[in-house]
């Protein structure tokens, strides 16, 4: 598995590619939702710490291609009710997540279609961008890799060529102090420090090509 620095470094690069109006750092409240989309896939240590073991479940069912898909829908399905949620508090056809202008109705639910349609694709690509992430990390821990494919295949996949170091962590149990305290180690810093050494140039690229691909699709 990545760190969480990792993952949301991963989350960065995508959403900044992806976002075409967002400027080289995205505001505080997108930056939370791209932090949170990229770890959405580890809150399976969370069922496991409820059941009694918090690597039981982890890289199992949630590090899969049609959890990503899932998680995608459940963004574009909550924006959209947070939406209506509120436009029948404030009582006008205002409220979008592009901006506070009184529009048509009409004009209005489009925008908020397409708004949720867009985060939630956001949201879905940061979410796989974690499990490639992980596919490219170390894993010394058996079973080696994730089931990617889940619900079709149990099997589990890892890349050829994993250029990231592992990640330690506590071997089980359901101790999340103990959790903690196993993941605060000198070794994950250093997989910290190689993860921002790989994924900053990444992002560096993604934001110097970012210009040129905003002409080019603004003139289409």
């Amino acid at each position: 598995m990545c760190t969480p620095v990792g993952h949301s470094l991963g989350a960065l690069i995508i959403g900044t590619a992806m976002n075409r109006n967002q400027t080289w750092f995205p505001s505080f409240g997108v930056l939370l939702f791209y932090c949170f989309s990229a770890v959405a896939a580890d809150l399976d240590f969370l069922i496991g710490w409820y059941f009694g073991n918090i690597n039981q479940y982890h890289h199992q069912f949630s590090h899969s291609i049609v959890m990503a898909i899932l998680y995608g829908m459940l963004v574009y399905l909550a924006i959209l009710i947070c939406q209506k949620l509120w436009v029948s508090k404030v009582g006008s056809p205002g409220g979008s997540f592009h901006g506070e202008l009184q529009r048509s109705p009409s004009d209005v639910q489009s925008d908020s279609r397409f708004c949720a349609l867009f985060y939630g694709s956001v949201g879905g690509f940061i979410y796989f961008g974690h499990l490639i992430l992980d596919l490219l990390t170390v894993d010394q821990a058996y079973p080696i890799g994730m089931q990617l494919f889940w619900p079709f295949s149990d099997a589990y996949v890892i890349a050829p060529l994993t250029p990231f170091p592992s990640v330690q962590h506590h071997a089980g149990g359901s101790n999340m102090l103990e959790f903690v305290k196993g993941i605060l180690v000198s070794h994950n810093l250093r997989t910290v420090l190689m993860e921002v050494v790989i994924l900053s140039p990444v992002y560096g690229l993604v934001l110097y090509l970012k210009p040129n691909y905003t002409r080019w699709n603004t003139r289409r």
